[in-house]
């Protein structure tokens, strides 16, 4: 599997305190959904610990053909259709898709990843990172700022974090004139 559970814990209860997260089950996933990752597993993959959590955050699992958003202090209905949508047109997105890799590099504190067949450099808030397993799982950059990962049994997708001011961006546009890992 390409997330590891101990990440995708605590990205989700991170997220419960603050934005929450959608959660919806199609015929044979589990979607987890906020606006910096999602994350979609087999149902019959999915670790004992996050359905648990669910059901803590939920007071149940929800059915096939639905989805909440689920926050500490509410709970709401989304439109399923549109959150299975939004997953799809993603992963059948025309955008490029090239291999990327975690380099040696942080820049305030969040590790620095870049393209194997080009020199860009992203950063990555290191929680988010936490979700992908990177031991021997292929993570590609996907357009200009997703990291995705993929696998007979889960999908991730992790936005990596823009340069926070104009002196972030000259040290990552320097920083990608070297190639830190190997092609």
């Amino acid at each position: 599997m390409v997330v590891k559970e101990k990440g995708l814990l605590k990205a989700m209860k991170d997220a419960y305190k603050t934005d929450g997260y959608t959660v919806a089950v199609d015929e044979a996933d589990l979607i987890l959904k906020t606006v910096p990752w999602t994350v979609v597993l087999h149902m019959e993959e999915v670790p004992s610990k996050v359905l648990g959590l669910i059901t803590e955050h939920l007071r149940k699992l929800p059915e096939e053909g639905t989805a909440y958003q689920v926050k500490k202090k509410e709970t709401q209905t989304e439109m399923f259709h549109m959150v299975r949508e939004e997953i799809m047109d993603f992963h059948t997105s025309e955008k490029p898709r090239r291999i990327i890799r975690r380099t040696e590099l942080t820049l305030g504190g969040f590790p620095l990843w870049q393209a194997a067949t080009e020199k860009t450099v992203v950063k990555v808030y290191p929680d988010y990172e936490d979700i992908l397993s990177i031991d021997n799982t292929v993570i590609r950059l996907v357009g200009d700022n997703v990291l995705f990962a993929d696998d007979m049994t889960s999908r991730a997708y992790i936005l990596y974090t823009p340069a926070k001011d104009a002196k972030q961006l000259e040290q990552l546009t320097h920083l990608s004139k070297i190639q830190w890992v190997a092609e």
